[in-house]
């Protein structure tokens, strides 16, 4: 049974070119003897062949000027270093001076290097990252004097990744990526994919996201992937395994198998170091690490089993070779600690413990909260368990209110916690989505117990419009980025000092519509981000 990411919408859609052998992938184009996407590729912009200037970056399949600069005379410029147009366009700086924060000069000031006739911070400038002249590709951004993607999305039914920039909220061209990525890790320069269709852990070159040769098998079913350098955790669903890869550069030792990855062109070795079964029927989800411990929320079967469900496993650690189950923590109804606030006395809630971080020394899962059988109804509102990772206890539950209900993902942001929310999924006779009530984003601040709370939604009388499926979420820059299950989209909001947050990319957004982060193939008519990670 698989529970991949809520629905487990894990379908592989490929569409393109039959008559030449070549098959792209939703959203990509055939391009020579490869595919593109013609929308935001800045070699291939709009059609094959169609390059950008470096000062440009491909959105929308047209050309235009990079974040951070204007149109000058038909060139992008930066007003802020450029001699020719220094603070606003026309502005000259006499011969030989420079320009530096809109101001011509005599000499760059500390910490600047001349470039031409520019002042640049060759640690941010993307128009000269590291060095004079170096141009980041696509809309990446320049940090520490690296180009590099703000974020990167996963795209679980088609197979791809996509690098966003924050701030622009532009996307960069999808890139082919297994066949399932569900979670992201970062180790390094190297981004970790798990694959939940082919049951491994693929490695991706940061920023380019060029996969990399090295490959290492997981269990059944895998949904999840946590990083903890030299050590990675694959909790896997169906096998009901948590699997414990170590980081090695001395490469695979003679005999080894699958369990055991080489490093090779820029990738990193991962070898299978120990594994511990969570038992039957449970379906592991996701792992937080506190210590030397993991802590495993169970989600557990449908029906006579569901019972093997509704826990959090801790796992010690200390012994990676030999995991070991200390604790497991009843989340069930009635369980010590645990209310989750049922809508009426019927048939009592079922817990599905889905997702889970720390935060200040403390676990917290999220609770879908639903029925024992199909469909997954909600017997109550998405739910927080926080729970002592020292004496293995359930300290408290907090109600995420009526209009959060299956809440499906959660992560921290300067001491705050954030859950995604499926809502209560309507659909039709062919199981078309066609309504997700109580879904969207909440907002915990487990100081002041204060609540607030996004929905993005289509827009009214849009038949059009694939109804919103939230899955998981980011916070980066003083915002919210959301991934949904359905559309292939990305709604992002503004955060507020008082933690309102307002919908800046959605169809009720001030900046535009949700980002299109994946391709949608319309044979199928969905398309699933899977996951978003924050690079530093």
């Amino acid at each position: 049974m698989k529970r991949a990411l809520w629905l487990g919408l894990s379908v592989v859609v490929l569409s393109g070119c039959p008559s030449t052998g070549i098959v792209c992938r939703a959203g990509t184009e055939r391009c020579g003897n490869g595919c593109s996407d013609f929308t935001s590729d800045s070699r291939n912009c709009g059609g094959c062949g169609q390059a950008c200037l470096g000062s440009q970056v491909c959105t929308a399949g047209e050309c235009k000027c990079r974040a951070g600069t204007t149109l000058c005379d038909g060139q992008c410029v930066v007003l802020e270093n450029d001699p020719k147009n220094c603070g606003m366009c026309g502005q000259a700086c006499d011969g030989g001076q420079v320009c530096f924060d809109t101001t011509c000069g005599d000499h760059c000031p500390a910490g600047a290097v001349r470039c031409g006739g520019a002042c640049a911070l060759l640690d941010s400038d993307a128009l000269n990252c590291g060095a004079c002249g170096r141009a980041c590709p696509d809309s990446q951004s320049c940090r520490g004097g690296s180009c590099t993607w703000d974020l990167v999305a996963a795209c679980l039914s088609t197979g791809q990744l996509a690098g966003l920039q924050s701030g622009s909220d532009r996307r960069g061209p999808l890139v082919p990526m297994g066949s399932g990525p569900v979670s992201l890790a970062q180790v390094g320069d190297v981004l970790l994919v798990l694959d939940t269709i082919d049951n491994r852990v693929l490695q991706a070159k940061l920023p380019s996201l060029e996969q990399l040769p090295p490959v290492v098998a997981t269990g059944a079913s895998p949904n999840h992937l946590l990083a903890a350098p030299p050590y990675v955790y694959s909790v896997n669903s169906i096998s009901h395994t948590v699997q414990v890869l170590r980081v090695s550069d001395a490469g695979c030792p003679a005999g080894s198998d699958a369990g055991c990855a080489e490093t090779g062109d820029g990738g990193i070795g991962l070898m299978t170091v120990g594994a511990v079964d969570t038992g039957a029927n449970t379906f592991p989800q996701a792992a937080a690490k506190v210590g030397s411990a993991l802590f495993v929320p169970l989600w557990g079967d449908i029906g006579a089993n569901a019972a093997a469900g509704q826990k959090v496993m801790k796992i010690d650690v200390s012994n990676p070779a030999s995991p070991t189950i200390t604790n497991t923590i009843d989340l069930k109804y009635g369980a010590p600690g645990v209310d989750l606030f049922p809508f009426d006395a019927g048939e009592p809630p079922t817990s599905r413990p889905y997702a889970v971080v720390e935060l200040d020394g403390g676990v917290w899962v999220a609770l879908n909260n639903t029925t024992d059988g199909t469909p997954l109804t909600p017997r109550g509102p998405g739910v927080l368990a926080l729970i002592n990772p020292t004496d293995a206890t359930v300290v408290k539950t907090v109600s995420m209110g009526a209009g959060c209900q299956n809440a499906v993902s959660v992560t921290t942001s300067g001491g705050k916690l954030f859950v995604s929310c499926g809502g209560a999924a309507v659909y039709d006779m062919s199981f078309r989505l066609i309504d997700t009530p109580a879904s969207g984003v909440v907002r915990y601040d487990p100081a002041s117990g204060s609540l607030s709370t996004w929905s993005p939604r289509c827009p009214p009388n849009d038949p059009s419009c694939l109804v919103v499926l939230p899955s998981r979420l980011v916070v980066r820059d003083g915002r919210v980025y959301l991934g949904d299950q359905n559309g292939g989209r990305i709604f992002v909001a503004d955060l507020a000092a008082d933690g309102t947050m307002t919908e800046r990319r959605g169809y009720a957004g001030s900046a535009g519509g949700p980002i299109q982060a994946c391709g949608v193939d319309l044979t199928v008519g969905f398309s699933n981000v899977s996951d978003i990670i924050s690079l530093p």
